[in-house]
């Protein structure tokens, strides 16, 4: 699924439940959208798009763990956001989170 399908998808879904999702770009964010899905609450519901520093720091528990080398077609084949945010672990060199260890 390509990101703008995720976003799409997203906006669709709130806007059946009769929410009304708006664009609230950032600076860091420029696909990011947001939802008050329930006026009473505290909360505001946000699709974005993690940046490279944002997916290093929700990640950033797996350094510490022991893992195998990175399957050779992760970059290859990485699709949506969680795969490509697993890829760019790869390239940090932190190795593919949950694949055992490295010994």
């Amino acid at each position: 699924m390509s990101i703008e399908a995720a976003r799409q998808g997203w906006i669709e879904e709130h806007r059946e439940m009769g929410h009304h999702p708006y664009p609230a770009p950032s600076t860091e964010n420029p696909e990011r959208w947001e939802c008050k899905c329930d006026p009473d609450a505290k909360w505001t519901a946000v699709w974005r798009i993690l940046t490279a520093r944002q997916i290093t720091q929700k990640f950033a528990h797996l350094q510490y763990q022991k893992h195998r080398a990175c399957p050779p077609s992760t970059v290859a084949t990485a699709t949506g956001p969680t795969a490509l945010g697993l890829s760019l672990l790869c390239r940090l060199g932190w190795g593919w989170p949950g694949a055992g260890s490295a010994g």
